[in-house]
């Protein structure tokens, strides 16, 4: 059999579907993520070379 007679196989729409809404998944996890790594830093940072605020803030947000 010749390579251009295989037939190809076309992903059905639900498949298609499951790849894009495990692609949104992924690259939404992986932005919160580097939020929260953001936000970690920045409070570290306001920490020790700041006044503290937003550590307290965050901490008295937390535990009501």
């Amino acid at each position: 059999m010749i390579a251009r007679e295989i037939p190809i196989a076309e992903p059905r729409p639900a498949a298609a579907f499951g790849n894009v809404v495990r692609l949104a998944g992924t690259l939404l996890c992986l932005a919160g993520v580097a939020v929260l790594a953001v936000a970690l830093r920045l409070g570290v940072y306001e920490y020790f070379h700041g006044e503290g605020r937003v550590v307290a803030w965050v901490w008295d947000a937390l535990h009501p």
